[in-house]
């Protein structure tokens, strides 16, 4: 039971200690697309690169809240990311190790998804194919039952 209690003890104070750690500020003039999408939460790669764009096209934000004004940031997005960012300070580059594990880890799912379409095609398929059958007895059913009338 004692080691339980400290086992558990133990692994609260890892998350405890790793969760300030995805929790960065991020300086929103300064930070580069990459910092964007992997420190603030629901700013995938096309919200980031929205955001990098619009302050190359109107200068540095002189608000949070000009980021409502970048395409596909709404009111959802920056109460999520709010927290988060800073006109100021923060930072401004994602980890090298973790950016590029991010990439590899998004080409196995993208041959995962390319399998499982295959998969659903072949299931389509056979769905089809059932589901012809199915009528090619409905139909037969329907001559049967016309057959025994008409001899009636």
């Amino acid at each position: 039971m004692k080691k339980i209690f400290q086992t558990l003890l133990t692994l609260m104070l890892c998350l405890a200690l790793a969760a300030p750690a995805l929790a960065e500020i991020v300086n929103i003039n300064k930070a580069d697309q990459q910092a964007l999408q992997y420190y603030l939460k629901g700013v995938g790669k096309v919200k980031a690169k929205a955001i990098v764009d619009y302050r190359r096209k109107h200068g540095n934000f002189k608000s949070v809240d000009e980021l409502l004004e970048v395409p596909g940031i709404g009111k959802a997005t920056l109460k999520k990311i709010r927290r988060n960012i800073s006109l100021t300070k923060g930072v401004t580059k994602a980890p090298k190790n973790i950016a590029t594990k991010k990439r590899s880890a998004k080409k196995s799912t993208s041959v995962k998804s390319s399998k499982s379409k295959k998969g659903s095609k072949s299931l389509k398929k056979k769905s089809k194919k059932s589901s012809s059958k199915s009528k090619k007895s409905s139909k037969s059913s329907k001559g049967k039952k016309s057959k025994r009338r008409s001899s009636k």
